[in-house]
C-alpha cells in the first residue's frame, strides 16, 4: 500500500480502516499504524506490519473472541527492511536485499492449524528427523537457504503442498511436494530452454514459469521437468493465480 498521508511513507489512517483487523487494535496497536509504511492483510485474522522504524509486527485476531487483537513485534524481522509478505500454510518474508525467512505461527487460541511433517517441510530449512513442532526454529522466522544460498529472491509463489521462489537472476527453486523437498531446490535451466524466467506462480497440483520471451512452462506436483505449453501468441507479462483458483 501507498500513502497519502502528510508524512512521506506513511500509510494514512484512513486506508487501513477498511480493513477488519485494523479496527479496534487498542492504543499499542494504534501507535504501531501511525507509523506503518508496509502491511500486508492475509484475512481478517492475521496481518502484518512494517513501520518507518523497520520494526516488523503480527496482528493477530482470536476465533473465539475476534474483538480481541494480539499485537507482537517479530524482533527477528527488525531492521531487516522486510519488502514483502506471503502467507499460506506458513508464513514467507523477502526483504529488500532479496533473503527469505520462514516460520508458522502457532496459536491455539487464533488457528485450527496443527502443522504435519509435509508443513514443516514447506519452511524450507528443515530436516526430516529434526523434532521441532513447537521449537523456536518453526514459529520464530529463520532464513531460508538451500540452493536459494547467496542469491537474491525476487518473487515467491506458495500452495498448500510446496512453494516456489524466483531470483532476480531468472532462478526458479522449489520446496515441498507430496515426497517433500526439504531444502530449496534449483529447477535446471536447460527445463526452461535456457530463458530467464520473469514470473511464477503455482496451485497444489502444478506449478507455472514465464520467461523473458513469452513462453510458459509447467510441471505437476512431483514432476521436476517443466513443459512447455502451446498459447495463444498474445505476449504474457506475468502469471498469477486467485487463492480460490486451481490452475
Amino acid at each position: 500500500m501507498e500513502s497519502s498521508a502528510s508524512s512521506p511513507g506513511v500509510i494514512a489512517r484512513e486506508k487501513l480502516k477498511i480493513f477488519q483487523i485494523f479496527r479496534d487494535v487498542g492504543p499499542e496497536g494504534e501507535d504501531i499504524l501511525k507509523t506503518a509504511k508496509l502491511v500486508h492483510v492475509a484475512d481478517k485474522r492475521e496481518a502484518f506490519v512494517v513501520t518507518m522504524e523497520d520494526e516488523t509486527y503480527s496482528f493477530v485476531r482470536t476465533r473465539l473472541v475476534p474483538s480481541v487483537c494480539k499485537i507482537a513485534k517479530i524482533p527477528q524481522l527488525c531492521g531487516l527492511r522486510v519488502k514483502e509478505f506471503a502467507v499460506g500454510m506458513i508464513e514467507l518474508a523477502i526483504t529488500e536485499d532479496g533473503f527469505l525467512y520462514s516460520w508458522i505461527i502457532s496459536d491455539p487460541d487464533v488457528f485450527y492449524f496443527e502443522p504435519t511433517t509435509s508443513d514443516f517441510a514447506l519452511l524450507g530449512r528443515l530436516k526430516p528427523a529434526d523434532k521441532v513442532a513447537e521449537s523456536n526454529l518453526v514459529v520464530t522466522p529463520h532464513r531460508v537457504l538451500g540452493s536459494l544460498a547467496g542469491k537474491k529472491v525476487h518473487q515467491v509463489a506458495l500452495s498448500y503442498k510446496r512453494i516456489m521462489a524466483l531470483t532476480w537472476g531468472g532462478e526458479v527453486h522449489q520446496w515441498g511436494g507430496r515426497t517433500p523437498l526439504w531444502t530449496p531446490t534449483l529447477v535446471p535451466k536447460q527445463h526452461f530452454h535456457y530463458q530467464q524466467v520473469i514470473s511464477i506462480t503455482c496451485s497444489d497440483d502444478v506449478s507455472v514459469a514465464l520467461t523473458s520471451n513469452g513462453e510458459l512452462f509447467q510441471w505437476e506436483l512431483d514432476n521436476e521437468v517443466p513443459q512447455k505449453i502451446d498459447v495463444d501468441p498474445t505476449p504474457f507479462k506475468k502469471v498469477n493465480r486467485s487463492a480460490r483458483d486451481k490452475l
